[in-house]
């Protein structure tokens, strides 16, 4: 396959008695490596494959569920050229190659290997250009290693599913345009410093069940959307101000508060901004009402979604949705009987 010159892409899947590669297996032309359910493949690049990495073009990289994968490279460091990695559901990788360092150009990298997280931490020092890290299933790690505020190039961070994170340490305030916690089932606080991320887009924080305290600097007000699944995450929100986030564009919320029979809910001056254009509410038990008044304040508003509001009995005046464009209604029995009727 070495002299396959022309191949660009390769992708390999069930190859049950697969071992490693070795030099005269990948075209130093290929530019996309994909391996799926390689039971038994235990190292990429074996020692014979250690020239490939300076000569290479490889710059996408799959592996998922190679269960018994161990090292990506045996000798030497992986393809310096890779900018894109994934690897998912290798339960005995430990470490990327034998120095334990990414590759420099490295720019999006998705895995559940916890100790990824420490080789990029490390990595920090050898200059990677990292613009993207998707990270789930850390169960071990409680506190993010130092460093990642150090990862100038960083546009994109999402942590799910870290069963035991604390906290999440400062993160880069210079480029981090998209962040995305989810199912941290420990974590206490956000980040130190989170309304200094000043060119922070898109916010999400959802099923997180400890976390009850909302900053009391608030959050980044050039946020264009935003989704949050705490009660707690939204009365700090609503005191601290929604009216703030002048350039938010999409507004999700998942899991309200449970007192409330209105929403917006008129009595606690909670007013959203009048810049959002689709709004999604979900989990409100006891919300029977959409105010007209809040939805009047929403001018630009093209895209309703509403799921799960039991109590809900009708749509707020037909004058104050013109501008809609799309409306999704789900799990909202009395409010499916209006619709029926009229």
């Amino acid at each position: 396959m070495y002299n396959l010159t022309s191949l660009r892409e390769l992708e390999i899947v069930k190859c049950p008695k697969l071992l490693s590669f070795s030099h005269d297996n990948l075209p130093l032309t290929l530019k996309g490596l994909v391996v799926k359910n390689c039971d038994n493949l235990k190292c990429l690049l074996d020692e014979d494959g250690m020239n490939i990495s300076r000569r290479s073009l490889l710059s996408h990289l799959i592996i998922e569920r190679c269960h018994s994968l161990a090292s990506l490279s045996s000798a030497g460091d992986l393809p310096v050229k890779l900018q894109h990695q994934k690897i998912w559901s290798c339960p005995k990788l430990a470490y990327l190659s034998s120095s334990g360092y990414l590759p420099v150009g490295l720019k999006h990298l998705w895995t559940d290997t916890c100790q990824m997280l420490e080789s990029i931490a490390d990595s920090v020092h050898n200059k990677t250009c990292l613009e993207s890290i998707f990270i789930a299933r850390c169960e071990k790690i409680q506190y993010l290693p130092d460093g990642l505020d150090k990862l100038s190039h960083l546009q994109q961070l999402h942590i799910e599913c870290f069963r035991n994170l604390v906290s999440v340490s400062r993160l880069p305030s210079t480029g981090l345009r998209v962040l995305h916690l989810s199912w941290c089932r420990k974590l206490q606080a956000l980040p130190n410093g989170l309304h200094c991320l000043t060119y922070l887009q898109e916010l999400q924080i959802s099923n997180c069940p400890c976390l009850l305290t909302f900053p009391e600097e608030g959050f980044p007000t050039n946020l264009t959307s935003l989704t949050i699944s705490k009660p707690e995450i939204l009365e700090g929100l609503i005191h601290w101000g929604f009216h703030k986030l002048t350039s938010l564009k999409r507004l999700a919320i998942y899991g309200g508060y449970s007192d409330g029979v209105m929403f917006p809910h008129e009595g606690n001056g909670m007013m959203l901004p009048c810049s959002v254009r689709k709004l999604a509410i979900s989990d409100f038990p006891n919300v029977e009402t959409l105010s007209s008044k809040g939805f009047q304040n929403l001018p630009f508003l093209e895209c309703l979604s509403i799921v799960k509001l039991p109590k809900l009995k009708c749509l707020p005046g037909r004058d104050l949705l013109m501008s809609l464009l799309e409306l999704y209604i789900h799990d909202c029995p009395l409010l499916k009987e209006s619709c029926r009727r009229d």
